[in-house]
């Protein structure tokens, strides 16, 4: 089985994937297709996508091409935005990112030479409106909605984990899948997730359980899956928010993401001060506050109405 991976803009699908390069999985890229066909047609990449503009017969080459490689190997990873589509009978994992930290990602990036931003405030809207003119291609294009998370089998949040713990996640949900396949599972960074608690509601004896266990668990994951809602940008813990902090603890980084509806449960905005226990508890910092930044723009889509399994 192959592994297709897309994801929103600015969410480190070209680093993760380099990563996954490095641990000797071969990488397949739109890229790269694009540019054997050209070749084969004779044309320099910058011939071929100005031909790719006006003639659509040269993305329908280029999807069925990547349709043709899905069913001719085995065990490599897709690197493209559509690949899920085109190989549905693959592993689908879409790169989720806050759109602060996509912005910050490719405001930095001085390697992409046609993305050129006055400000990150400018990246942020330009992603924004990008993201929203891609879902609108693809929809006019292919009939789907690549922004639906029932497109995959894995959601995993690129937030607050580097490349590398992201590839790694990714191959530990893939042999997990192999061994019992899943519908879908979401896994978001803890370091991005709120409390609706304060943290001297735990008790002490059961945090200690909570960390004693999840050190007895291998992994960058935690043991514990948590329940998420949204609000105003931020993702808040309804459920499960104690053993997720052990886990960040321990060295952890993601959690599993269940849904709930959020009743009764309050979206408590607590101030910076009120975080500070959670953060020196689970070592690590977070990089807004409630308090301090009332609204944000979050995730690019609210995920977590879409959670079912």
């Amino acid at each position: 089985m192959n592994i297709t991976i897309t994801g929103n803009l600015g969410a480190g699908k070209t680093s993760v994937c380099s990563c996954l390069k490095e641990q000797g999985v071969e990488i397949i890229s739109t890229g790269k297709i694009f540019r054997e066909v050209a070749a084969e047609k004779g044309l320099t990449v910058l011939e071929m996508n100005e031909l790719a503009k006006t003639d659509r017969s040269v993305d329908a080459l280029i999807d069925k091409r990547s349709a043709d490689l899905g069913r001719e190997l085995d065990g490599v990873v897709f690197d493209s935005r559509m690949a899920w589509h085109f190989i549905p009978q693959s592993f689908k994992v879409f790169l989720l990112a806050d759109v602060t930290r996509a912005a910050a990602r490719v405001f930095a990036d001085h390697t992409r030479d046609t993305e050129k931003y006055t400000s990150l405030e400018d990246a942020e809207k330009s992603l924004l409106e990008r993201a929203v003119l891609e879902r609108e291609r693809f929809l006019d294009l292919y009939g789907v909605d690549y922004l639906s998370m029932d497109n995959y089998n894995l959601i995993i949040d690129s937030t607050g984990a580097t490349p590398k713990q992201v590839a790694d996640e990714i191959l530990r949900c893939f042999a997990l899948y192999q061994e019992k396949p899943y519908t879908k599972r979401v896994e978001l960074c803890i370091s991005n997730l709120y409390p609706t608690q304060s943290f001297e509601e735990a008790d002490p004896k059961a945090l200690q359980e909570y960390v004693d266990a999840e050190k007895a668990c291998a992994g960058l994951c935690a043991s514990e899956a948590v329940s998420v809602v949204q609000e105003n940008g931020y993702v808040y813990m309804a459920g499960g928010q104690f053993p997720a902090f052990a886990a960040a603890h321990t060295g952890k980084v993601f959690v599993e993401a269940l849904p709930t509806d959020g009743s009764g449960c309050t979206m408590t905005a607590f101030s910076k001060t009120g975080l500070n226990a959670f953060e020196d508890f689970g070592g690590f910092r977070y990089e807004y506050y409630p308090d301090e930044t009332p609204k944000r723009p979050g995730y690019f889509f609210d995920f977590t109405s879409n959670l079912s399994h």
